[in-house]
């Protein structure tokens, strides 16, 4: 039996980390929005940001798969051709790559703050986000029997499952930018106490982190997330999740059968995911970034988000 040490193995607490990366999202667009003037530099600096890397990604891992074929995981051409969209899941087609699902939701979270933007609700962000969050919480923790009879697409479009983490994001930036309230403190611990509803000890650990961090870093305590290693991690963080899974998967079991024990062959595996990661930041992700921007833009002032979207 071949012995692995996968990360790649789907378990809720692995999906704990995109929790992170939603109110990262949630922080970063938000922000975005407040320096645009137009819903079209926001489609611009986003369709920028997400694509070169997630066309790269989509040409690399399906490659991969069919070079490299494992049971469970096949392609097609069909396939292949509606994840260059990124709206697979919209139109009923899987994805490529499993990890994909956490775009769909982003994409649809793009959709909803930008429908806030053109009502001009910017400006009363806690009360539309406290109603989100009140259905979210009806929905998916109360009643999820409702949240069940809710179509996917439409789960997908509100980001209904995960209100309480974009929220957050949201929250955590005014109180960074336009100060710390009551009100705002009050709606972020009904954001935390949403997302450790009837979970486990280990998954409110998990969430209880993540907010304890960002809420340091908000508050001026997160020098220590600033160091050049964590900075390049954070660079190259988008390809990273993008590519992780089939090619770390790969390369384990090609290792694991020449005998190397599970946690160098652990290593081994990181080590080639940020290799091929970094590649693809430095030589598709940025210059892409910039290209694309420039073909799309009809205005040099178009904002520019670099923090990674999940």
């Amino acid at each position: 039996m071949v012995h692995l040490v996968t990360p790649w193995t789907t378990n809720i607490q692995g999906l704990r980390a995109v929790d992170l990366f939603f109110i990262i999202s949630g922080y970063v667009i938000f922000m975005t929005l407040e320096k645009c003037t137009t819903i079209e530099e926001f489609a611009v600096s986003r369709i920028a940001r997400l694509y070169p890397a997630f066309w790269a990604a989509v040409f690399v891992t399906a490659s991969v798969i069919i070079a490299f074929p494992v049971p469970d995981q096949t392609v097609t051409i069909g396939q292949i051709a509606a994840n260059f969209t990124m709206l697979q899941s919209y139109i009923g087609l899987d994805h490529v790559e499993a990890v994909y699902w956490s775009l769909t939701y982003e994409l649809g979270f793009y959709v909803m703050i930008a429908g806030v933007f053109v009502c001009g609700l910017l400006g009363r962000i806690e009360l539309v986000g406290f109603l989100w969050l009140a259905a979210s919480f009806v929905c998916f923790r109360l009643f999820p029997d409702i949240g069940a009879s809710i179509p996917y697409r439409m789960q997908a479009l509100t980001c209904l499952p995960y209100a309480g983490l974009f929220f957050a994001g949201i929250l955590f930036y005014r109180m960074r930018n336009d100060g710390v309230s009551a009100t705002r403190i009050a709606l972020l611990l009904l954001c935390y106490v949403d997302r450790i509803w009837a979970v486990n000890p280990v998954n409110v650990f998990i969430v209880t982190g993540i907010f304890a961090v960002f809420a340091l870093s908000v508050l001026g305590y997160g020098k220590i997330l600033a160091s050049k290693p964590l900075v390049f991690l954070g660079t190259i963080s988008y390809p990273l999740y993008l590519l992780h899974r089939s090619i770390g998967m790969r390369v384990q079991m090609a290792i694991a059968g020449l005998g190397v024990g599970p946690y160098l062959n652990l290593a081994m595996a990181i080590a080639v995911a940020l290799a091929v990661a970094t590649t693809v930041s430095f030589l598709v992700e940025r210059p892409g970034n910039r290209r694309l921007r420039a073909l799309l833009s009809t205005k040099k002032n178009t904002p520019t988000l670099e923090a990674a979207p999940l």
